[in-house]
């Protein structure tokens, strides 16, 4: 007995076990019954699929982990030479400054015009 419903899909009945194929015509898609060999199938295949795309998502996670890491050293090495150079140029400001401290003045106060 092969029947039409309103969205022109045919629908197959058994008498035996009443078991029931039903095509789409909208999203021209197989809809696979529930607990059938398809559908076990279908869903053996988005696990694998699933698994494997896990597996990337670690593996670049660890991988960006690893490059964030070599940054952070790199940055941590040119933030000590920046250190050791601030304090190396603020040392040599401080003995120019006591140079310039010590030494005595060479300018005179003359008087250019008479009064």
């Amino acid at each position: 007995m092969a029947m039409l419903n309103s969205f022109g899909s045919g629908v197959r009945i058994s008498q035996e076990w009443l078991q029931v194929d039903m095509l789409l015509v909208r999203g021209r898609r197989k809809r696979i019954i529930e607990g059938s060999e398809q559908d076990q199938m279908r869903k053996e295949k988005k696990k694998i699929k699933n698994r494997a795309s896990a597996a990337r998502s670690r593996q670049k996670k660890i991988e960006k982990t690893k490059f964030m890491e070599e940054q952070v050293d790199e940055l941590r090495k040119e933030n000590t030479q920046m250190e050791r150079l601030i304090k190396l140029m603020m040392e040599e400001e401080e003995e120019k400054a006591e140079e310039t401290a010590n030494r005595p003045s060479s300018l005179k106060r003359t008087f250019s015009t008479p009064w």
